[in-house]
């Protein structure tokens, strides 16, 4: 929905999609709350693994425990991952859907594959 509210902010005048906020109405509503569920969650998975990485219940290897092994880090740092960890999702959102695209189109070109 936030993707479906920001690509609103493309199509419409400015003046439209900022009224539109300002009086908190259509895609601007849903906007403002799926930003507020996105960070909740964002900020739950690195309250999370903070934790199991202080109690080291488990070796992780992955890219949020490596930007949080390294000697810049602090809990100051907690929104950064947030906007690293929202650009890796994104990312992985968008160039999966664009090969799945593809690959139907050409399923669909190529029937005898």
């Amino acid at each position: 929905r936030a993707t479906e509210a920001s690509l609103q902010r493309f199509i419409f005048p400015e003046v439209i999609w900022r009224v539109k906020k300002w009086l908190r109405l259509g895609m601007e509503v849903t906007l403002s709350r799926s930003l507020v569920h996105l960070d909740q969650y964002l900020s739950d998975v690195i309250e999370t693994r903070k934790q199991e990485l202080m109690n080291r219940n488990k070796d992780y290897d992955d890219l949020l425990s490596r930007f949080m092994k390294r000697k810049e880090y602090s809990s100051d740092s907690d929104k950064f991952l947030q906007h690293v960890a929202l650009n890796f999702i994104l990312a992985g959102r968008d160039t999966s859907s664009a090969a799945m695209s593809w690959f139907f189109w050409l399923v669909v070109e190529n029937p005898m594959v």
